[in-house]
């Protein structure tokens, strides 16, 4: 039997886009093919391309961090990162509605398995509300990365990062010219094409010339300057079943440091505050429809002086891997911001790319695979997205009027469905959240369930023991668990050490 000849890997690959997303894309291509020529190609900014403006995501780019060599610390001291343990919801169900959800599938224990309620248990003749350690130590004001320890109470407590932008695209531009990521400036302004289609050069300017690569990575945001020009590229749109197409994004406001960040229902659409250590980034977004003279009122309320408009065109390619070019990010789908699903969504992507990794000359059913998967990963965050509009308590508000006349996905009504009947999801490949933090934001929203089967099975002093359990699990990261901000500045001193 013949032995199978090694893959003939790509000699040059070009990304166009030089945000936050393009440069760790280089890395991560650096590190997987150390012979290969790495560069990243300026394109023109969009405000829109939230995957490179917007500086938080979810746990999973904590992980591909790590795969990739980029330390924490490094992000807390250079980058003004800090971490996210929950996300508030405020006013989704009715006015008075103010709930939490953390991460990881901790809660679902305490609200699937015997109590059935999102928040908490409380014990028998007694005031105290048991939640998980997050939530607790959020309100707390309490926490330290467990640093690895196996051993430590807090070692269970999955948690988000946010940053500034600047500084954390300037920790990565160091780390990619130390790999040897080669950078030009010049915006590309066309293309040449092998004669099967597939792109074989950029055209720069003429001082710059032309550059030759095997494979095109396109992180251009929702410009899509280079996939855009593949034939064959087809775009679903989601506007049927998301309701905003239009946000303001405002100057940072006061720096603060919180372990949550919040999503309020505005009467017009949502607003986010990532409580950063550069500043609270509020963003506003909202239908078109509904015009934006109330939305520019609600941000000035807020206390924002000044903000930029940005339009989002919500959808995704039904196939990001056109020919010998892959779009990442905001080039493969764009959407409305929610808590860091941009930029989650793009590192997924780019987590499945270094596991897919073509070869120089690329083989069609492992493009069909890698667009499968990446279709079936936009369907699952579309219903993400989705399922932040199923409360059925909306008051009577514009916006509330906007949603009521969006299409439900088959995947939403199915899920809704599960959740109201039996408090469980339907499983979902290639889903952005874990079933236990989708419930836990259901809930959150204030989205009604009937008992799950575990709750009404679930034996007495079975449920006593599990109680018990999860206090215990409570005070012992609160035990462990410094004041953040004492933490923060002890990590800032180390610095200069």
């Amino acid at each position: 039997m013949p032995m199978a000849r090694p893959r003939d890997l790509p000699q040059a690959i070009a990304i166009v886009g030089p945000g936050q997303l393009g440069v760790l894309v280089a890395i991560a291509l650096r590190q997987a093919l150390p012979r290969t020529t790495i560069t990243v190609v300026a394109s023109p900014p969009n405000p829109a391309a939230f995957a490179d403006t917007i500086g938080t995501a979810l746990p999973f780019t904590n992980r591909l961090h790590d795969r990739l060599g980029i330390d924490e610390m490094d992000l807390v001291r250079k980058a003004g990162a800090s971490h996210r343990l929950v996300t508030r919801y405020r006013g989704w169900s009715d006015s008075e509605q103010d709930n939490v959800c953390d991460y990881g599938n901790g809660a679902q224990t305490l609200g699937n398995a015997f109590t059935g309620k999102f928040d908490g248990v409380r014990k028998s003749g007694s005031d105290t509300l048991v939640v998980s350690p997050a939530i607790a130590l959020a309100a707390m004001d309490r926490f330290r990365p467990a640093d690895g320890d196996p051993d430590s109470p807090l070692a269970g407590v999955d948690y988000a990062l946010r940053w500034n932008v600047e500084g954390y695209r300037d920790l990565l531009i160091e780390r990619a010219m130390a790999l040897g990521v080669h950078y030009v400036p010049q915006i590309p302004i066309g293309i040449e094409r092998h004669e099967t289609g597939d792109i074989s050069t950029l055209i720069l300017d003429e001082e710059a010339g032309r550059m030759q690569a095997d494979l095109f990575i396109d992180c251009s945001g929702p410009d899509r300057w280079l996939i855009g020009q593949m034939e064959g590229v087809a775009f679903d749109s989601w506007a049927d079943h998301l309701p905003c197409d239009q946000m303001f994004v405002a100057n940072p406001g006061k720096s603060i440091l919180a372990l949550d960040d919040l999503l309020s229902l505005t009467p017009h659409g949502w607003m986010s505050d990532v409580h950063g250590r550069d500043g609270i980034h509020r963003t506003l977004a909202f239908p078109s429809v509904l015009g934006t003279a109330e939305a520019e009122q609600i941000l000035i309320r807020g206390g924002a002086t000044s903000a930029v408009n940005a339009v989002i065109r919500p959808g995704a390619l039904a196939k990001p891997f056109v020919g010998n070019v892959i779009a990442l990010g905001d080039a493969a789908a764009s959407f409305e911001p929610l808590g860091g699903a941009n930029l989650d969504m793009a590192h997924r992507q780019l987590s499945m790319l270094l596991e897919l990794l073509p070869s120089r000359v690329i083989d069609p059913l492992e493009r069909e695979e890698y667009n499968r998967r990446a279709a079936l990963m936009a369907d699952a965050t579309l219903t993400w997205l989705a399922s932040h509009h199923l409360t059925a308590g909306q008051s009577d508000t514009p916006f509330a009027k906007h949603v009521k006349q969006l299409k439900q996905m088959p995947d939403l009504v199915r899920l809704a469905d599960q959740y109201h009947r039996h408090a469980r999801l339907p499983f979902m490949e290639e889903a952005p959240m874990l079933p236990g933090e989708w419930i836990g934001l259901l809930r959150a929203l204030g989205v009604q369930s009937s008992p799950s089967a575990h709750a009404l099975a679930q034996p007495e002093a079975q449920a006593r023991a599990m109680l018990q359990q999860a206090e215990y699990a409570i005070q012992a990261a609160l035990a462990e668990a410094p004041p953040y901000g004492e933490w923060m500045q002890t990590a800032l001193s180390a610095s200069t050490l």
